[in-house]
């Protein structure tokens, strides 16, 4: 959970989930190319020079190659049996509205993606010339933009982050972004809730201001502290009713630690959110994996840590590491 990479954008886009992340995440790698560096907004390079929150991750040409041949098969299938993808994409008559060059939206530069992808997209017309790559429809960018960042995860077990609402339906169109295992039989999963807290009018509240809090040395402590804790749980082998309770313990501690801070140096109440996560246990197996699932907004939740209070068997062979976020009731 240390570092994370975001997709689709090369900026985070959703400026609350942003300011959640510089509060409660450590590191946030997004996918900018050599040649995007130069467009990032003021915003984006306030954020790189005063904290440590961003990095920005050049994508390599095997990344950009695997990511192109997994996007041909995948949209391929797509356009050839538009009917049976129509509720995943969530227009009825898609195809027609891809092929529109007035809906081609979603910019892709050259150092993203292979030639083989893109002469499939002008075969396919769906593609415009842009002068940085090409421009392809959103929902096209949004699949394409997966596919890369689970090529970049596969490579460098980072764990991947978005704040697309859009997503959530369109990441099941493709094996590649949940890493089926075919020897697995099944998973067991484990949910967890932890509850978080942000400031109520968090909105309104300067975006300096929280760099500010996130550089404070005892703030930096207790997110490490955090993190930390977090990590164990992914990492312990055997996890019983003793070191639960103990990281239970931890959690809660730490993040009293956190919420303190966000009172005394923001000014602001409190209101809870969730991040969840969901282990994986691989059936018949000693080990977990961890996958990030949601970073959700709720209501007040029922106490500061939950672990582990539900069970079932999660069917679909999914072992892709996912950490999706909606904050947006916030």
């Amino acid at each position: 959970m240390s570092t994370v990479l975001y997709y689709p954008n090369f900026e985070i886009q959703d400026e609350v989930w942003l300011k959640f992340a510089l509060l409660y995440l450590d590191h946030v790698e997004t996918i900018v190319p050599h040649s995007a560096e130069l467009c990032l907004s003021q915003k984006h390079k306030l954020i790189l020079e005063n904290t440590d929150l961003l990095k920005c991750y050049n994508p390599r040409y095997q990344e950009g190659q695997k990511a192109s041949d997994d996007a041909i098969q995948i949209i391929n299938r797509i356009i050839e049996n538009p009917q049976r993808y129509s509720s995943r994409i969530g227009k009825m008559h898609f195809l027609q509205d891809w092929r529109d060059w007035r809906n081609h939206n979603f910019e892709l530069y050259h150092d993203k993606f292979s030639d083989s992808f893109m002469h499939f997209c002008k075969e396919n017309k769906i593609y415009s010339n842009s002068k940085n790559g090409m421009i392809v429809p959103y929902e096209v960018g949004l699949i394409y933009m997966s596919l890369l960042a689970y090529s970049i995860s596969d490579r460098t077990k980072m764990d991947v982050i978005t704040d697309s609402k859009d997503m959530n339906k369109l990441i099941t169109l493709s094996n590649a972004t949940w890493q089926a295992n075919p020897t697995e039989d099944k998973l067991i999963g484990l949910k967890s809730y932890i509850e978080t807290k942000v400031p109520v009018d968090i909105k309104s509240i300067p975006i300096e201001k929280i760099i500010s809090l996130r550089n404070n040395p005892k703030y930096r402590k207790s997110l490490k502290d955090f993190h930390s804790i977090v990590d164990k749980i992914s990492k312990e082998k055997s996890l019983d009713k003793f070191n639960i309770h103990e990281i239970e313990y931890e959690l809660e501690y730490k993040l009293k630690d956190i919420q303190a801070d966000l009172v005394v140096n923001l000014g602001a109440s409190l209101v809870g959110t969730t991040l969840g996560l969901v282990l994986a246990v691989n059936s018949g197996s000693d080990y977990l994996t961890l996958l990030k699932e949601s970073m959700g907004s709720a209501g007040a939740a029922v106490g500061a840590v939950q672990l582990f209070k539900g069970k079932e068997v999660i069917r679909e062979k999914h072992s892709a590491r996912r950490f999706l976020t909606y904050l947006n009731n916030l």
